[in-house]
């Protein structure tokens, strides 16, 4: 009898821990994904990405050593692919976003409700995918991150362009610009020798610019 008790027991912990439903998880990681695109200011099909990442690893999670094993390491791995370099610091620097889940009594906790308390409080519509995707999909995000290669290069070359381009309009305003001028030659008095005499003369120079007689 006791062993009978001690089973189902056991039985009624591990489904209170594991049998996340669909439901719960979606609307936790619907949350989660909201408060990210918040403060990283993602784009509408980043969006879309974190919120599967999220949906996929809450599902995932059915014991204490999911949180920070494989099913996160995966998770991780995805959201470099997905997020720029800037906002993957950002990320990683905040722990309700970097490690977002805790072992509490048994089940899983949330980090981000100890900021966000409000939790009927939303920042973004929701995406575009919330309603068809059920998670599992193992999708491959390596495309993210070759778009955010291209962006990162564009970016590059408009900067590197506008330097060009500032360096030609300087150079251009100093050869616009009014040259300065040059010091004029003075023409004087001189002191010459002269041979015939042995005496110094002066010399008047009368030479000057202008119209000649």
């Amino acid at each position: 009898m006791k062993k009978m008790m001690f089973m189902a027991m056991m039985m009624t912990i591990a489904i209170s821990a594991s049998a996340m439903t669909y439901k719960k998880a979606n609307k936790e990681a619907l949350f989660l994904s909201d408060k990210m695109a918040y403060e990283l200011k993602l784009s509408s099909s980043q969006y879309e990405a974190v919120f599967e990442i999220n949906l996929d690893y809450i599902m995932a999670v059915n014991k204490k050593a999911d949180i920070s094993g494989s099913y996160w390491k995966i998770r991780d791995t995805n959201m470099r692919y997905v997020l720029t370099a800037n906002q993957y610091r950002a990320y990683h620097a905040t722990p309700y976003f970097y490690n977002p889940l805790e072992w509490t009594n048994g089940k899983v906790g949330y980090k981000v409700y100890a900021k966000y308390n409000n939790r009927n409080k939303m920042y973004q519509p929701v995406p575009n995918n919330y309603k068809y995707y059920k998670g599992g999909g193992k999708k491959d995000y390596k495309y993210f991150a070759n778009n955010n290669n291209d962006k990162k290069n564009k970016n590059n070359n408009k900067n590197n362009g506008n330097y060009n381009k500032n360096n030609k309009n300087n150079n251009n305003g100093q050869n616009n610009g009014k040259k300065p001028d040059t010091p004029k030659r003075q023409f004087g008095n001189s002191q010459t020798n002269n041979p015939s005499n042995g005496n110094n003369t002066t010399v008047q120079n009368h030479r000057s610019f202008g119209s000649h007689k």
